[in-house]
């Protein structure tokens, strides 16, 4: 558990008194206090779960060993729950009502994908995420704009043209693609059974074939 009470309190209490730290106020359920930032309200049932009694506010902030304590209970029950320490995060942030709810924001505005973001980060898995690695809202990959390369190549332009719905980076695709631009030359008959590691080194050659042609025409050869 020790990695995931370091993780936590790199976000919760950095910089702001660890074990004594008193954050802000919440309107139901009191201050954000100790270590791990734990709210006030939720103090006494959960030292009453962790160590079959309830303590006070002020024997949770001065003693580190019950606010560990307390910790690895919760947090370990959420792990077990969800068995993913980054839904656990989640949970720690907003109950168990916020997994899953990846835009959902406590009172300081941070939302619960960021929380986990940050708490993955803080346990060296900076891409690591159950919801995705970047709160769901990742860019959808770019399609490769094959003629544009090509007519890049041969003609000296130094920028890709903008990519188009129905290109494909296929290798089917690039044969296809190229066809249409050189209907004169033969392109290399690849079955959808041949590997990329057979296909690769017949669209090079291709490549290059197609671009010495151009260069022909256009004197530079």
């Amino acid at each position: 558990m020790q990695q995931y009470r370091d993780a936590i309190a790199s976000i919760e209490s950095a910089g702001s008194g660890d074990y004594k730290a008193i954050g802000p106020t919440h309107p139901k359920m009191g201050r954000a206090l100790g270590r791990y930032q734990i709210m006030e309200a939720n103090i006494g049932p959960w030292s009453e779960k962790a160590l079959g009694r309830r303590v006070s506010t002020e024997e949770f902030l001065t003693n580190p060993a019950i606010q560990d304590a307390i910790f690895d209970n919760q947090f370990g029950g959420y792990v077990n729950r969800y068995g993913d320490p980054g839904k656990a995060a989640q949970a720690w942030l907003g109950g168990d009502g916020s997994v899953g709810k990846l835009n959902r924001k406590d009172s300081l505005g941070t939302s619960v994908g960021e929380y986990e973001q940050k708490f993955n980060a803080a346990l060296g898995n900076p891409s690591s995420s159950s919801s995705g690695g970047s709160g769901g809202n990742a860019p959808a990959p770019r399609k490769l704009n094959v003629p544009g390369i090509v007519m890049a190549l041969a003609y000296g332009k130094d920028k890709e043209e903008e990519p188009v719905e129905e290109e494909t980076s296929t290798t089917g695709g690039i044969f296809s693609a190229l066809q249409k631009l050189t209907p004169t030359q033969e392109a290399p008959q690849l079955t959808p059974m041949q590997s990329a590691n057979q296909s690769s080194p017949a669209l090079a050659q291709y490549v290059n074939q197609y671009i010495q042609s151009k260069k022909k025409q256009k004197g530079f050869v």
